[in-house]
């Protein structure tokens, strides 16, 4: 036991103190977890803290993410279940609607044999449907999935008109403004 190496994590103030002291003592992870108990009911603070303290911890983040676009590209061939674009049905879409709030996407991916991008679609949809016509999404779901059979962007577009904001869409045309003459502006460096 080497009293100086604990004095150090236990004279931490804050857990973000706390979290850099641990990294730097070298005690084993039994003894720092006996300390960490003490200095939980000597500070006050909770194990929340701690982790809240340690997730934001640059140590911490780089073996978070470590590995993480091997993970993703993992994931992404393990939930990809069709490659093929496919149209859905409105059987899916109404089954899609039961589904949708109590199930991920990956679940619901793999139940209808479609990718996780197009599972979003969908939701993406859905969000916009209940932004430009709730009374008809929540009057009935055979009418919502009659609506849904628009693209995307023509939901977004129904959603700027209803606001009375001008669309944002990459597909607008907008009013070319009259070019006059400027000076030039200095770079940043």
């Amino acid at each position: 036991m080497d009293n100086k190496k604990e004095q150090i994590i236990l004279s931490s103030k804050t857990p973000e103190q706390y979290i850099e002291n641990s990294l730097r003592v070298k005690i084993s992870s039994g003894r720092k977890a006996y300390l960490c108990k003490i200095w939980l009911e000597k500070t006050g603070y909770t194990i929340e803290d701690i982790q809240y303290a340690r997730n934001r911890h640059p140590h911490w983040k780089k073996l978070k993410h470590k590995g993480h676009k091997q993970r993703t590209q993992a994931r992404l061939e393990k939930y990809k279940f069709n490659t093929a674009s496919k149209k859905w049905t409105h059987k899916e879409v109404l089954k899609f609607l039961q589904m949708n709030d109590t199930k991920h996407d990956y679940e619901i991916a793999e139940y209808f044999k479609r990718s996780i991008p197009s599972v979003q679609y969908l939701r993406r949809k859905i969000k916009l449907l209940i932004d430009v016509e709730p009374q008809k999404f929540k009057a009935s779901k055979d009418k919502a999935t009659m609506l849904m059979e628009a693209d995307e962007k023509v939901l977004r577009e129904l959603k700027f008109k209803k606001s009375g904001k001008k669309s944002s869409s990459k597909g607008t045309v907008k009013k070319a403004k009259p070019k006059t003459k400027t000076t030039p502006k200095k770079r940043r460096k």
